[in-house]
């Protein structure tokens, strides 16, 4: 019978968030996205007008927060991740359907909007939690955000003492050092010898 697995805490800063220039790499991929699904839009041939109307349609998925932040996140990530318009432009594109094409266009080019300006994908946790990171300013600004160590230690139960360290000196008079420890070694050695 395998131990019970820990349970799981949601991450806090700096565990489960990208950081540094794996951060910035997804900055320069939110561009990519947006602008060339601009030029794909283009394309298209549609008017911009639909892009103004469109581009903030994901973002009614928030109303999702008002039954709670698990419901919230996992509404949220799906209108902010690419499958669902993948999905769209692929059914546009099958049923011969520019102007599905051309919403999941401007669906793909918010969704990199929000990466370019650092928005990630939500944890469930807190609204202003994300894969990119903690976004703007807490609601309580007294508020504390939780510590590597709090998450390890609350998710391990009681942290054990660390270890006593000994200083080892080289003096072979002393006793305790590697002098000690060779000595200690071949004593065992000779013990065990047939």
């Amino acid at each position: 019978m395998s131990p019970a697995a820990p349970p799981v805490n949601p991450t806090p800063e700096g565990l489960g968030t990208v950081h540094g220039i794996p951060r910035l790499w997804s900055r320069l991929e939110g561009a990519t996205l947006l602008v060339s699904t601009l030029i794909a839009y283009a394309a298209t041939g549609r008017s911009w007008w639909l892009v103004a109307i469109v581009v903030l349609l994901p973002d009614l998925f928030m109303v999702g927060y008002l039954g709670g932040t698990r419901l919230g996140a996992l509404m949220y990530n799906i209108a902010h991740a690419t499958p669902a318009p993948a999905l769209l432009a692929g059914v546009g594109s099958w049923q011969q359907r520019p102007s599905l094409v051309a919403i999941a266009l401007v669906w793909f080019a918010h969704i990199g909007l929000d990466r370019l300006m650092g928005y990630g994908l939500k944890y469930s946790d807190h609204f202003q939690h994300t894969h990119l990171g903690w976004v703007g300013h807490r609601s309580d600004p007294g508020q504390q955000r939780p510590t590597r160590s709090a998450v390890r230690n609350a998710s391990a139960g009681p942290c054990p003492e660390p270890p006593v360290r000994r200083e080892v000196s080289l003096d072979p008079g002393r006793g305790d050092g590697p002098h000690t420890a060779a000595k200690s070694f071949a004593r065992a050695r000779s013990r065990t010898a047939p």
